[in-house]
């Protein structure tokens, strides 16, 4: 395809971003009980920007994985869960800036890339990053914001570029956080 950029617009029917037969377990699953993690929405698309209107508030597992997006823009009013893997393999993405009401899952940047930055909005609040949310992943200068106070399990495991230009309000730093 030669569409390059992605803009949904406001809409309060539009609310979450699923990957097909999500809740069947059957295209997520295969013989061994793994998470298939072959194919998302954009996948095999030249879409380089995806814009999210603040309506959206669910993006489910798998929903962008292995995919050439660069930019993605949130509205900085989103509320928005990002489940496991939502932008697993994501190797084109440049930066991401993590919005006041957005909760990360586990695994949900697993392998991705933000080579230019990880930025964590100034108006975080009580913001924890879960285990493995950026494990293997090419994340370049990390700032936090005074809102986000827990690292989890392994969350930059494995991102050997990874520098963190302002600690915020961290307080806490499980197992492996930075390993």
């Amino acid at each position: 395809s030669n569409l390059s950029s992605l803009t949904f617009e406001e809409n309060p029917y539009l609310t979450e971003i699923r990957h097909v037969d999500e809740y069947s377990g059957y295209v997520y699953r295969n013989q061994f009980g793994n998470i298939n993690t072959t194919c998302g929405l954009l996948t095999g698309t030249d879409v380089r920007t995806l814009m999210l209107p603040s309506s959206i508030t669910h993006i489910g597992m798998c929903a962008f994985t292995n995919n050439a997006l660069e930019n993605l823009i949130f509205e900085p009013t989103t509320t928005c869960t990002l489940c496991e893997y939502s932008f697993y393999n994501a190797s084109s993405l440049l930066s991401f800036k993590v919005t006041k009401n957005m909760v990360l899952n586990e695994y949900a940047f697993f392998q991705a890339n933000l080579i230019d930055g990880l930025v964590f909005a100034d108006d975080c609040a009580a913001m924890r990053i879960p285990a493995h949310c950026f494990q293997q992943s090419k994340v370049g200068a990390v700032t936090f914001s005074d809102g986000v106070t827990y690292v989890g399990v392994e969350a930059f495991n494995a991102t050997p570029n990874v520098s963190v230009l302002d600690w915020g309000g961290i307080v806490e730093l499980d197992t492996g956080a930075f390993s």
